[in-house]
This record gives C-alpha cells, structure tokens and sequence, in this order.
C-alpha cells in the first residue's frame, strides 16, 4: 500500500475470528475421460456457491466455480484480497487441493510433475512458496486512537507472510499405477510396512505425499469437526503441518481452492475432496495485523495502538 502526500492509513490492530473461505473449483471433462466413456456427474453453480454430486448430494462453499471460470475470477475472489491484506500486516495463505488430475496446481502453476495412469502431468511433492513483506512507514498518533501517516517521528513497521500452497493430490497406488516397475526407475528399501525389494520412485512419491494429505487431514477434522472441538490438534505430525501452523486455526486469512473432476469415474474421490473443503470452511483463524512500532515517540505510538 503506497501513500501520497496528504493521504491518511488508519490500521485495525485488533484480533477478530474469521473462518476459512473455501472455494471450488470444477474443471471440464477431459478427452481421456470421454475417450473412457465418463460423463460428468458434479455442476457447480456459481451465483448460489454450491456445487451437486450425482443427484442427491450438494454442497455449499463460499465460492464455487464451473467449468467455464477464468484464472482471473478465481484470483479476483479467492487470493487478491488476501495479497491485499498483507499490505496491511495480515498474514495470508492460500491453498490448492484436489485429487490427482483434478486441476490443482492449473490454479497455481507452480511444480514439477511427471506421468501416472491417471495424470499425464501428476504433481509429485507438495509445494510451499512463502513471501515475507516489510513495510516501513513514518507515522504518528492520531489523537482517537488510530494512526496515521502524515510527520515524522514513529516509525511503523508491519511484516506479513503469504504462503502458496500446492497440494500434491490423493491418488490410490493400485488406480495411479505407481507401483509397476519401470525400468531405469526404481526404489530399493523400506517403505512403511513395505517389505525390502524394487519399488518405484513414483510409489516412494505417492506414499509421502499421502502421508503429509493424511497428516493435513488431521489436523483439519481436529479443528473443522464440531465433534472434536478442543481435542488435541496434531501439528506436530509433519513437516507441512508444522510449517502450516497458522495457517489453520491461528494468525492468518486463508482460502482454500478445492479442485474436482465432473467425471462419474471419479465420484468418489470428487466426493471425498467435497467433504475434506466443507469440513475445512468450519476451521476458524484468528488473524492480527504484525505492527510493531520504532522511533522517539514509540512509546506514544503503543498507547495509541492499545
């Protein structure tokens, strides 16, 4: 956010809870599909932010998105407000999630990818992208309890991060086909319960990024269930889960963007992700702007920031 002369900012330091905004996306058939004889079985409808499953299940989000959205309406929607924000010292995070081959990372465009029996470009490992903004900005008390720009004196500096997030999709071994032999390309070890032999590098891939959505899941039905309200919250369980802390349940303004396949084929992996979203949108965060306060008349600028 950039002042000019005579513009004044004012800024809400305060602490209010904000549940995930969740928003989904379907993506068209896709010529494997018709080729498979699929036929598409799940309709979003926009103007009433619900999205149909079959003929008797529905589900209500705070955005839904057909086939015929544009990258820019998603953005515009789900993540610009959010980039917003970490002008003002909010943390923000925006995830993609969706089965394998459902369109999650065509929303970010952000990973490396290789071939199953359901992707010809499958996402192969989660990615995390974090920004971290700075602003410096010389303020002073207002005299009604806000701040505002306009003499020098207090330095105001608000930090934000702005995590991306690209989930690897869910993908059954046996359905992906990861776990063939293919020659040039294997694994030899442990995995799990796995016994020692030759495993593929992809069945290595689909095993961890399993586990992390398991660890994920998780943490999203101890903080979405209305059941478990106040159980123990596993972050600790993995990596992303630890990285992605605030991001659920804590300091930051997130959104997710859960991507399903129309197909009838894949009913029940649209189903499961449809679940996974709505239970995600009962998560409530409680984000703060990051002020902190520099300069000879810091202490001035905290009694007013109080």
């Amino acid at each position: 956010m950039i002042f000019g002369t005579g513009q004044t900012a004012r800024y809400n330091l305060g602490a209010m809870d904000t549940n995930v905004k969740v928003a989904v996306r379907v993506r068209p058939l896709i010529e494997r599909e018709a080729a498979e004889g699929a036929t598409p079985c799940v309709l979003a409808d926009e103007e009433l932010a619900c999205v149909g499953l079959g003929h008797d299940r529905k589900f209500t989000f705070d955005y839904a998105f057909g086939s015929g959205a544009k990258q820019e309406d998603v953005y515009s929607a789900c993540v610009a407000p959010l980039v917003e924000s970490c002008f003002e010292g909010y943390n923000g995070t925006v995830f993609a999630y969706g089965q394998t081959g459902s369109g999650s990372s065509s929303s970010t465009l952000m990973k490396a990818t290789s071939s199953t029996l359901m992707n010809d470009a499958s996402s192969r490992s989660h990615v995390v992208a974090s920004i971290t903004i700075t602003q410096h900005t010389t303020m002073q008390p207002s005299g009604d309890g806000g701040l505002e720009v306009s003499a020098p004196g207090v330095q105001m500096v608000t930090k934000a991060k702005l995590h991306l997030v690209d989930l690897a999709g869910s993908e059954r071994v046996k359905k992906s086909g990861v776990a063939d032999n293919q020659p040039g390309v294997t694994y030899r070890g442990t995995i799990g319960s796995a016994a020692n032999g030759a495993l593929t590098a992809r069945f290595k891939e689909a095993v961890n990024i399993n586990q992390g959505l398991l660890a994920l899941g998780s943490v999203i039905s101890a903080l979405g269930d209305e059941k478990k309200k106040g159980s123990h919250v596993p972050y600790r369980d993995s990596r992303l889960t630890r990285l992605l802390q605030d991001s659920l349940g804590g300091n930051s303004r997130t959104a997710m963007i859960a991507c399903v396949s129309p197909a009838d084929n894949s009913l029940e992996e649209s189903l499961n992700t449809l679940k996974w979203a709505h239970r995600t949108r009962n998560i409530s965060n409680r984000p703060e702007a990051n002020c902190s306060a520099e300069g000879a008349n810091k202490q001035a600028a905290l009694v007013a920031m109080q």
